[in-house]
């Protein structure tokens, strides 16, 4: 949780805006790292971010991988599962 929150201030710091969850979610299995994802039907620029995004998490030692979904609406959001430390 503390990852999380880090990577949230930071982000909000850096004028993104932010759409937390409004209730609890639960993930099935055990996810570790960091996992940010784009639709492939999203713009150029939504999936350049979540590169950009992920290069800069790996940078400063959070392990994190980039996924792409296949939303049948894609939209231009990044999402992103933080789960335990690998």
């Amino acid at each position: 949780m503390a990852i999380a929150n880090r990577i949230a201030e930071i982000l909000g710091a850096a004028g993104w805006k932010l759409h937390n969850p409004e209730k609890f979610t639960t993930l099935v299995g055990v996810v570790t790292g960091v996992f940010v994802s784009a639709d492939k039907g999203a713009s150029e620029g939504t999936r350049r971010a979540a590169k950009e995004l992920t290069s800069a998490l790996n940078d400063n030692d959070i392990d994190a991988t980039k996924e792409e979904n296949d939303n049948p609406t894609p939209s231009d959001e990044i999402h992103m599962k933080v789960g335990i430390k690998p």
